[in-house]
């Protein structure tokens, strides 16, 4: 879990890509006041020293949704916000045996969910992240707009290749509506 192995890609000069090994991730976005870290993907670096490189303002995290690989590395922090639909996948995913010998031998452990759906807002200071809920690939499924920069930030919820048959998956019907 310490091994370099998240390469960071600038976007802007306010916008970060992560992506960790090409096997997940996730975004840093810093406002004047705060930054938001969308998705953790799956932790095998410590994250809270990868974001203190580009920024040394509050650090919010949210999840787009409950899969390993967009919440595994929730242990670098105080705590995650994920859409509550989606926390009985997480708790399955943070049971699996291998998850759980890693978060003992690095001495990790996963911080408290709160909760965030459809209608919440994120002010960073400049830029403020809209919540809105698109169930799918999960049920919990979250997107977060940010309007004033023309970002949209989907997760896995909209992409070239969605999952839904998975048995965690919503209805093709929820996801249309």
């Amino acid at each position: 879990m310490t091994e370099e192995r998240v390469s960071v890609k600038k976007l802007r000069e306010d916008l970060y890509l992560f992506d960790e090994a090409r096997d997940a991730t996730g975004y840093l976005l810093i406002g004047d006041e705060k930054a938001c870290l969308i998705d953790t993907m799956i932790g095998r670096q410590n994250l809270y020293e990868l974001v203190r490189r580009y920024t040394q303002k509050p650090i919010i995290v949210v999840n787009t949704h409950g899969h390993c690989d967009h919440i595994y590395g929730n242990g670098y922090f105080e705590k995650a916000y994920m859409n509550y639909k989606d926390m009985d996948l997480a708790k399955e995913a943070m049971a699996f045996p291998e998850f759980v010998e890693e978060c003992k031998k690095y001495g990790v452990s996963m911080p408290p969910f709160e909760d965030i759906h459809e209608g919440d807002t994120i002010d960073l200071g400049g830029k403020t992240l809209e919540i809105y809920d698109i169930p799918g690939h999960t049920p919990g499924g979250i997107l977060l707009l940010c309007r004033e920069e023309r970002i949209l930030f989907t997760g896995d919820s909209i992409n070239h290749h969605l999952w839904m048959q998975l048995p965690t998956s919503s209805s093709i019907k929820d996801l249309v509506e």
